[in-house]
């Protein structure tokens, strides 16, 4: 019979060390979001910066082209399948110099 008391009361002391379980999410949840609001900001920055370099240099488009218009491109090839061709192309070329 004591070893059920011995357990119950070990169960309920670790029940009671814990931290409530809203107060654990909403720290995660802020840690989260704090994160990606970060990321976000820091790839925000890097477009502005290259967009400006862009603006500010005469470098052609060929060497530094503006962000929209890789885009442009990289929405033309996804789109007629050019992009996947060579990325699996790609990915084979990889794997094959891996297994030698």
């Amino acid at each position: 019979m004591d070893w059920i008391n011995v357990v119950t009361s070990e169960r309920i002391l670790k029940r009671h060390d814990r931290q409530p379980v809203t107060a654990g999410r909403r720290s995660r949840r802020s840690a989260v979001s704090g994160r990606i609001v970060q990321a976000v900001i820091s790839v925000a920055a890097f477009v502005g910066i290259w967009e400006l370099i862009v603006h500010l240099t005469s470098y052609p488009a060929f060497i530094l082209p503006s962000p929209v218009q890789v885009l442009r491109r990289a929405a033309d090839l996804v789109a007629d399948g050019t992009l996947w061709h060579h990325t699996w192309v790609t990915l084979g070329e990889v794997l094959l110099g891996v297994a030698l």
